[in-house]
């Protein structure tokens, strides 16, 4: 008994397979490539949003924003002042 042809899948010639692994990679590739374009922009988005609010919040808050700011420096002057 003998299987059908239908069953039996055609044999490709080594150039054939090549051509083929190249255009699933391709496809591959491109797939990846706007999946990474999209989270790129989102994470410009995101950092432009957080921008944004950064500057409302100064803008509202001005003088705690500035004690917060020295504090920050002093902390950090401190701490990497230490290592030396």
């Amino acid at each position: 008994m003998s299987t059908p042809e239908i069953l039996t899948p055609p044999r490709r010639t080594p150039t054939e397979n090549v051509a083929t692994i190249k255009e699933s990679v391709g496809e591959i590739a491109q797939g990846e490539r706007d999946r990474l374009f999209e989270a790129y922009e989102r994470g410009k988005n995101k950092a432009h949003d957080v921008r944004v609010r950064f500057e409302d919040y100064v803008r509202q808050q001005p003088v705690r924003s500035l004690f917060i700011a020295a504090g920050t420096g002093a902390l950090l002057g401190f701490l990497l002042g230490r290592r030396r």
